[in-house]
Parts: C-alpha cells; sequence; structure tokens
C-alpha cells in the first residue's frame, strides 16, 4: 500500500471510521434493548407442494391463517434448481402451541385439492 510520508494509508482509516457507527449501534442494541430480543417464541414447519402454483394455495393458505391467529403462513416458489422438480415450499410459522394443529390443517386441505406433497 503506498502512502505519503508521515501519513496513514488510507484504506485502514476507512475501516476504523466505517466500523465506528456500526459497533455503537451493536452496542445500543445490545446494552439498552437486550429484554426485547428473543422476546416471543416462534416455530416453523413446511411442505413442498408439487404440481401447484402459489396463486392456487392461496385459498388454503387463508384458511389457516383465520382458524389459527397465532400463525402466519408462507409460501416460496421454486423453479427447480439442481435438477428438482419445480415446487411451492409451503409452510406456517408463529406459536410454538399452534403449529402443529396448523401444519396438520394445511397438509389436509393441499390434499384435498389433489396436489402432491412431501
Amino acid at each position: 500500500m503506498r502512502t505519503r510520508p508521515g501519513r496513514l494509508p488510507l484504506a485502514p482509516l476507512l475501516a476504523v471510521l466505517l466500523a465506528g457507527p456500526i459497533h455503537a449501534h451493536e452496542w445500543v442494541l445490545d446494552t439498552k434493548y437486550r429484554d426485547r430480543f428473543n422476546a416471543q417464541e416462534w416455530k416453523e414447519q413446511s411442505i413442498l407442494v408439487f404440481e401447484a402454483g402459489e396463486s392456487q394455495l392461496i385459498p388454503a393458505m387463508q384458511a389457516v391463517e383465520a382458524a389459527f391467529k397465532g400463525i402466519k403462513v408462507f409460501s416460496l416458489p421454486s423453479m427447480g434448481q439442481d435438477g428438482s422438480r419445480i415446487h411451492v415450499e409451503l409452510g406456517v410459522r408463529g406459536d410454538p402451541a399452534q403449529v402443529e394443529p396448523a401444519m396438520r390443517q394445511l397438509r389436509e386441505l393441499v390434499a384435498a385439492a389433489k396436489f402432491p406433497y412431501k
């Protein structure tokens, strides 16, 4: 690294100046807001649904969210990279006590719509 005599290299100085605010934010979070970390417990489960588009799964997603107030339903489509089949990852997250029954209902609704899943 080239510098002029009597001067510090610019890269280390920039690193210190840029990292300073990041560390200050971490300190504030760690000391002032520690009680808010992991304030809510949650759990997540999902299945892979084949031969269905996300829009075809919306009624099942809405039914589960309506039946379980502590649950959020999510979907993530995949175009089948790495040789896997095209699918939608469909699942629930939220209140640990509600995840199992919500997932059971979601599986039943997917099966009733005749979409294969695993």
